[in-house]
């Protein structure tokens, strides 16, 4: 699958074995449902995407993520992406089913304007799908054949966050938040703000 000239184009191959496969992606505002069997290939149009908003609720605690937000932030999007911290007052207000306040953020969470919820790999390839320049790369992940690998490497960053934060002396946003804090306090704000710490080597913008 791949897009060429504005346009969807499909070389169906299946993998030895299998008659048929059958998958559903977003396109243009559009929902199609991709029906392959054997070298025909059916598309069918679900009609428009209403989708507008999507809310990530991510752990704003983990140096790892709250990077991965600001390259978020910093590219276009195509659908809209609403930041809120997981576990924070305004998360258990807007879903209170989901999370509540106080409570550890085990896994990233993305929750449409539809109510659809995703988890872990499948909320990072929605947002993903939400950027402009992206949203082939998660027409391609969320595909059958590379799905899995998708679900084991954000799986192992997953695991791994607090441990790449700490080699990549990454800062959450509640440790800037903090520093701004004590900083203001001790009278000590100035035009610019330090990349690090007094006597650390740990960065607090990118």
């Amino acid at each position: 699958m791949r897009v060429t000239g504005n346009q969807l184009h499909f070389d169906p191959i299946l993998p030895q074995g299998w008659t048929s496969l059958s998958f559903t992606i977003h396109f243009r505002g559009h929902l199609l449902s991709i029906i392959i069997t054997g070298k025909n290939i059916r598309i069918i149009d679900q009609g428009d995407s209403p989708m507008e908003t999507l809310y990530v609720l991510y752990d704003a605690h983990c140096g790892l993520c709250s990077l991965a937000r600001r390259w978020l932030i910093q590219q276009a999007p195509l659908i809209r992406l609403s930041f809120i911290p997981a576990g924070s007052v305004l998360a258990g207000r807007h879903f209170p089913g989901l999370c509540r306040p106080g409570e550890p953020t085990e896994e990233l969470v993305v929750v449409s304007d539809e109510g659809a919820v995703y988890r872990n790999e499948s909320a990072w390839i929605m947002c993903l799908f939400a950027l402009e320049e992206y949203r082939d790369w998660a027409n391609r992940l969320a595909h059958p054949l590379l799905r899995p690998f998708a679900r084991q490497g954000f799986a192992l960053l997953s695991r791994q966050r607090s441990r790449i934060s700490r080699w990549l002396s990454l800062a959450s946003e509640v440790e800037i938040a903090e520093m701004l804090r004590l900083t203001s306090q001790d009278g000590a704000l100035g035009t610019s703000w330090p990349r690090s710490t007094p006597g650390s080597s740990r960065r607090f913008l990118p």
